[in-house]
Parts: C-alpha cells; sequence; structure tokens
C-alpha cells in the first residue's frame, strides 16, 4: 500500500491496522488523514509523507519508555487544522498533544511546503508528563512551522495554537552539512488569530519550553487582513532562541529576525508562580505595527531572572500612511528588560521610526554595551518613567532654516558646539522681554531656546542622553513675568497634568510661526486657535509668573496622546479680527465670581509679537493689563470692556463673533470708538473697518440680561432657566409639550 492515502475508522493505535481504512499501517509514502478519531502512538516509531489532523480528529504521542526511548513520529509535512466545509458534523478542534514522543518533520521531495502548519480550530500541545519524558518537534532543513487562523475556512472562528509548555521544545533549524537553494526558509509565522504559548505549568518544576529557530532565520507575527485577528507570540516562562548556526556564512542579510507585523503581539511575561526565566534571543527585531511587550503589567519586583530580551538591534517604524500616534509599539514593564549586545552587528541599537511610540515603566531596564546606543526620529515617542536617566540617545532632527527654530532639549547633556555652525542660539531673557545671546553652550532641560539658521534646511544627529524624572525650572518676574521654557522629555506632555503653583498664571502660548501668533491654552477656560493640552518634544511655549518660583515636570505628565476633553465654556465668546492674510483671536468669560482686575487664575495676559508682522487685538483690564483672553463678571447694560487693535500692515480688516456661549437674553455690541460706530453682531456679523495706522480704540456692551450657569439644570441635552418672568427652555431635539408644576405638584401650566 505505499504511497496510499490513510485516513481513520476508528480510535486506536497508530500501529494498529484496524485503525485505518487500509487495514495497514502508514509507511514514509504514504499520506495519513486523522478526522473524527483519537489516535496515538505509545511505542514504535510511525512514520508518514504527509500528516492531516482535522476536524475531531486527535492525535497523543505519549510513549511508555519500553524501548528505552520515547517514539518518533517522522515526515515530511504536517497540517493541524478544522475544514467545517468538508466535515460539517465534525466540529471538534483537531489537535495534536505530545507528552512523552518527538516529531520529525524532515521534508520530502513530494511537497516544496514542507513543514508544520497549525491553522484554524487547530491545537498542538507539547507538554512532558514525567521528569523523564520528552516532548519535542523537530523541524529540520529549510521547513516552517505556520500557525494561523486559516483564511479558507470562513466559518471557523477559533485560533489555530502552538502550546509549549513544562519543557517542551519546537527546534526548527537547518543542518550545517545541507547547502539549501535560497527559496527555502526555516521561518515561523504566526498569522491571524494564530498563537504560539511558551510557558512553564504551574504545577511542574521542569526545566525551560524552548521554541528554537536557527539557520539565520525569522519568527513572523502579523494579523490576518481579512478578519483583523492579531498573530501572539506569548513567553510565560519560556525561552525563543532565533540564531544563526555557527557553521553558516555571517555575511550581510543572513542575520536571523523576529517580525512584528499589523496587530502581531509578542508577549515576554514570567509565569507568577515560577521562578524559571522568560526571554528571546534574536540578531533583529523589526516592528511595524505590531507590538512587543516585555515583563508583567503587575509586577512588583525584578528578580535576576526576570522578563528580557536579548538583541542586536531593534526597529520600530509605522506604515507610511500612518500620520499619528495610534497604539504603542514597544511596552517593557517594570520587570522586563532589553539586552543590546552579543549581536554579529558592529553597531547594535534600538530605531525608532516617526509616528511610533514607546513606553518604559518605572524599573523598566535597557541595557546597552560600548557601541550600544537609541535613534529616535523626529516625530516618535519615548515614555521612559524611571527616574535616573538610562537612555544613550540619537535624535535625528529636521531643521528647516527658512525662519528661526524655536528648540527645547530633550538631553540631559546637549552642547550647541556638536550642531553645525550655521546659526547662533539665543535664550529668553524675562528681565529684558526679549531673546538674548546665549554664551553657554550646554543647553539647560526644560529652558527654551531660539535657533538663528540660514536659509536652507538640513537634517542633525543630535547625540545625548534623555531626559526622564522630575526636572524642575525657574520662572521670575523681574519685569512682565513671561517665560520661555519647554518639554523636557523625547515624548508629549500633558498641561492638564502638571500642577501650576499658584503665582503662575494657568495657561501656556505656543509660537507658531506658521500663523504668526500664539496657540494659546488655558487650563479650565478658553482655547485660542484650536489648540490642544499636549506640548510635542522639542517644543518651547511661554508661561506668565507673578513671582519668582519654579515649574515642576514629572514623568506622571508625560503622554502619547492626551485622554483629556476639554468642554465648552458656557457664558463666553471669542472675537476673530483679520485682513485675509493674518487673524487674531481674543476671548472673554463671564462667571459672577470674576474681577475686572487682571488675575491669573482667570484671565491671559496678551504677550509681545514674535514677528514683524503681525495682529494685536487685546482687552484692557480695570487694571490696565492687556489680555488675550479676560474673565469678566457677568456683563449688564452699564459695563463696557475697553479693546486695543493695531497691526503691522494698513488696510481693511473685519471682526466677527465666534463660538458665542452667552447664556440668558445677552447680546454683544461692537462700538468703533474711531468713527462712533456700534455694530449689533446679531444683525450684522461682520464689521469691517480701514486702518491707517497706529493704535485703534473699540469698546464692548451689552445688552439685556446675562445669567450663570449655576441658575441651569441640565438633564441630558434640556437646558432650563430662567429670566426675570420668563422661564427658557433650550432642546437640541423637538419638545412635543412642556409641563410645569407648582411645589404642591399642581400643574400651572
Amino acid at each position: 500500500t505505499s504511497g496510499y492515502n490513510f485516513y481513520t475508522v476508528q480510535s486506536g493505535d497508530w500501529h494498529s491496522p484496524s485503525t485505518w481504512n487500509t487495514n495497514q499501517v502508514p509507511t514514509a509514502s504514504d499520506s495519513v488523514t486523522i478526522v473524527g478519531f483519537e489516535v496515538t502512538i505509545t511505542n514504535d516509531d510511525a512514520y508518514f509523507s504527509q500528516l492531516v489532523i482535522t476536524s475531531s480528529g486527535s492525535l497523543i504521542i505519549n510513549g511508555n519508555n519500553l524501548k528505552g526511548n520515547p517514539p518518533k513520529l517522522s515526515g515530511g509535512r504536517v497540517i493541524i487544522e478544522q475544514n467545517a466545509e468538508k466535515y460539517p458534523n465534525l466540529k471538534n478542534i483537531a489537535t495534536l498533544t505530545i507528552n512523552n514522543g518527538e516529531l520529525y518533520i524532515l521534508g520530502s521531495e513530494e511537497y516544496t511546503d514542507n513543514g508544520l502548519s497549525i491553522g484554524s480550530n487547530a491545537t498542538v500541545l507539547l507538554e512532558p508528563i514525567n521528569s523523564t519524558d520528552s516532548a519535542n518537534i523537530y523541524i529540520g532543513a529549510g521547513r516552517t512551522l505556520t500557525v494561523k487562523e486559516s483564511v479558507f475556512f470562513k466559518t471557523s472562528k477559533g485560533n489555530g495554537d502552538l502550546i509549549v509548555s513544562n519543557g517542551g521544545r519546537v527546534i526548527i533549524e537547518q543542518n550545517a552539512e545541507k547547502n539549501l537553494p535560497k527559496s527555502f526558509t526555516n521561518d515561523v509565522v504566526i498569522g491571524g488569530g494564530g498563537r504560539v504559548i511558551i510557558e512553564q505549568n504551574a504545577e511542574k518544576t521542569r526545566g525551560n519550553s524552548d521554541l528554537i529557530v536557527g539557520g539565520g532565520r525569522r519568527v513572523i507575527i502579523e494579523q490576518n487582513a481579512e478578519k483583523g485577528n492579531d498573530g501572539e507570540l506569548r513567553l510565560s516562562g519560556g525561552r525563543v532562541i532565533i540564531e544563526q548556526n555557527a557553521e553558516k556564512d555571517n555575511a550581510k542579510g543572513s542575520f536571523a529576525e523576529l517580525n512584528i507585523h499589523n496587530g502581531g503581539r509578542v508577549i515576554i511575561e514570567q509565569n507568577a508562580e515560577k521562578t524559571i526565566p522568560s526571554y528571546i534571543e534574536v540578531d533583529r527585531i523589526y516592528i511595524n505595527k505590531g507590538h512587543l511587550i516585555i515583563g508583567n503589567q503587575d509586577a512588583v519586583n525584578k528578580p535576576s531572572d526576570a522578563p528580557r530580551a536579548h538583541v542586536g538591534r531593534v526597529i520600530i517604524e509605522q506604515n507610511a500612511e500612518k500620520m499619528e500616534i495610534i497604539d504603542t509599539a514597544l511596552i517593557l514593564y517594570s520587570n522586563g528588560t532589553i539586552n543590546l549586545a552579543g549581536s554579529r552587528f558592529d553597531e547594535t541599537y534600538i530605531r525608532q521610526g516617526a509616528n511610533t511610540a514607546v513606553n518604559i515603566e518605572n524599573g523598566g531596564t535597557l541595557n546597552f554595551d560600548a557601541n550600544s546606543y537609541y535613534i529616535v526620529e523626529e516625530g516618535a515617542a519615548l515614555i521612559d518613567m524611571n527616574e535616573i536617566p538610562q537612555i544613550q540617545a540619537l535624535l535625528i532632527y529636521d531643521f528647516n532654516s527658512n525662519s528661526n527654530i524655536l528648540f527645547s532639549s530633550p538631553f540631559t547633556d546637549m552642547n550647541t558646539e556638536n550642531l553645525y555652525d550655521n546659526f547662533e542660539t539665543y535664550n529668553w531673557d524675562e528681565s529684558n522681554n526679549q531673546f538674548m545671546s546665549v554664551i553657554n553652550p550646554q543647553l539647560t532641560p526644560a529652558q527654551g531656546y531660539l535657533f538663528a539658521t540660514n536659509s536652507y534646511n538640513y537634517r542633525q544627529n543630535i547625540v545625548g542622553t534623555f531626559n526622564t524624572g522630575t526636572l524642575s525650572i525657574p520662572v521670575n518676574n523681574n519685569y512682565l513675568g513671561v517665560n520661555l521654557i519647554g518639554n523636557p522629555y523625547p515624548s508629549a506632555i500633558d498641561i492638564e497634568l502638571i500642577n501650576f503653583n499658584t503665582g503662575v498664571q494657568s495657561a501656556f502660548y505656543v509660537y507658531d510661526q506658521s500663523i504668526k501668533n500664539y496657540r494659546t491654552y488655558q487650563k479650565n477656560g478658553l482655547t485660542l486657535f484650536s489648540t490642544n493640552s499636549l506640548i510635542e518634544p522639542t517644543t518651547t511655549f511661554f508661561v506668565v509668573s507673578q513671582e519668582n518660583t519654579t515649574l515642576e515636570f514629572t514623568n506622571e505628565s508625560r503622554v502619547f496622546e492626551s485622554n483629556y476633553v476639554k468642554s465648552e465654556v458656557e457664558n463666553s465668546f471669542i472675537l476673530n479680527v483679520s485682513n485675509g492674510i493674518l487673524t487674531e483671536k481674543t476671548g472673554f468669560m463671564f462667571n459672577e465670581m470674576y474681577s475686572t482686575n487682571y488675575n491669573s487664575q482667570e484671565d491671559v495676559l496678551k504677550l509681545p509679537n514674535l514677528d514683524s508682522e503681525y495682529i494685536k487685538f487685546y482687552s484692557i483690564s480695570n487694571d490696565a493689563q492687556s489680555l488675550a483672553i479676560q474673565g469678566f463678571p457677568l456683563a449688564t447694560e452699564t459695563d463696557v470692556i475697553p479693546m486695543v487693535f493695531e497691526a503691522s500692515n494698513t488696510g481693511t480688516y473685519s471682526i466677527n463673533l465666534e463660538n458665542d456661549l452667552l447664556l440668558g437674553t445677552s447680546k454683544v455690541y461692537l462700538k468703533d470708538y474711531v468713527l462712533n460706530i456700534t455694530n449689533d453682531f446679531a444683525v450684522n456679523p461682520v464689521y469691517t473697518f480701514d486702518y491707517y495706522g497706529g493704535e485703534y480704540y473699540f469698546e464692548l456692551h451689552f445688552s439685556g440680561t446675562m445669567i450663570s450657569n449655576k441658575e441651569i439644570i441640565t438633564e441630558n441635552t434640556i437646558k432650563i432657566f430662567s429670566v426675570s418672568n420668563e422661564i427658557f427652555v433650550i432642546s437640541k431635539e423637538i419638545i412635543e409639550n412642556v409641563k410645569i408644576y407648582d411645589i404642591t405638584g399642581k400643574t400651572v401650566y
């Protein structure tokens, strides 16, 4: 029966002829299918050309050691998966279990895709039971291990699982004597829905469970594009070793790789019950929209055998279509370690591309040898929650020198002498309210600087140690209290997570050269020019202080994206003024608790212009302060707010009302003090005037009644409030009827 197709007709031993349709025992040239029944191998070695374990089929290798050695099952190709279309009545998963035995997949000339394929609703379990048992899979020269959820069987919903537990091993390698064509691979492919779990069972005390990939090959984890399911490699008290055989040529391009693609995940964690280490050894890890997680999220200590990765190079990239950070590519928990050493590369490094995110929890460790460093492209975000700086980094920064550059150093030790000497360095002198030339080339963390550049662009590699931990910077008030500071970290910070001293104005200003104005964010208040609460890496910003104090930054303020949703400020509006090229904004908020004098927690001062072309439009407080955002008591018909306009260019300008959120019956009027014209924005939404230079004066007037938001009862989308003898009901949806009851419950309307 050589070369026949064998399939099961009943459960039984592999070597029992009655188990098979042919009433014979399979040989090395036969194709074998196990479906609907359980087959066991307990003693003698077994052979096949192709082995398929499918719907409700099960193969158990559990040798009884009568021969002194565990039984071996050898062949060319193994496929384990459920086939719902072919066997619709057999819905149980397909399983291969090795408790004491070995599976050898050495290839066959009959098949070009030799290897082990674990597909939909299939499980392979390698778990020795006794201390003398062996549970191993050997995948030989040029063969591939593929674990995935099959894209062919659309009705299947389960995962393909390879579970290597309690000292089991999967060894995929190329024999040193073999000289295989380039088309042959020794790859592990974990596709969408596929999982490889290498762990130490909690009940056992056996040694390491291993996945060893030799011959300079790759482990590839990716997502199933059709179904969106992630591939996963999880080490929990287990090891993955991807290596270059000692006998092989170590030439470029033949390094061992771990590739984590679109949604794929690699998790290296410690088994809570055991002290057996989990680690991965590989020349290069390549992450493209995938996830590498090292350590345990709930770890409380870091033992010597904590989860770790030994690697030569880590490359983190995001698809070109992505323009923002979506997911964290690398997470290093407090008991996780990455060792950059022992590689065949001359230089070992982690390279983090633009719009990617890396998070290192407090206690997470990066160990660098003498030739190692961390490369960060501009636009990448790195959060290291350790208090002590540990990352020797190279920042790739693009200088756009058509204009001056505002810059904050993310390094502990950045020196401008190491930069190209085609610009001068300035810092902001609060005492003189202007930029002054810097003599000391050492840049202070959290200090803002200005680089005056020449008229061409270039890319600069900046080397230093990244800042982390608690940092503080002096903010002074020797003149006007305007201080230029900066984000000191290689990640964004959220201004809502920074505690401002009471003497520091609760707002920040980021100067944007593209609009020649400040993007202004007020905590618990308004924003001008659609500013959010994030300060990106290397970004500078102005703050105003009423006293000599400090501003403190901590790791807790570091984020990849803001989770803070800023609510609308009721009883507020913004005035826009524009000439069609430049725009200026001024904000107003009204509250019965506000004062007409300047208050650092209510008002935002107007800052000086940094460009020769500008528009200035600001209000004047009762104590003569120029304000970009003004807090004011509830306005009445007798209140007047003076305003000043000034611009670098003459011409025609227009003013309009934006985001009118006033409550009650209040209306806003703009009086042109020069022309003695009063504009009602409810009648004429845009007021236009001609400007000939100098200061131009306006006034804001009000009519009607402005009420407090404390007088409003809000229930879902309905607002109810009263003014004088009238009751107002405001809803975003149609109201069919309204009923009003007095305190006794009697209907009065």
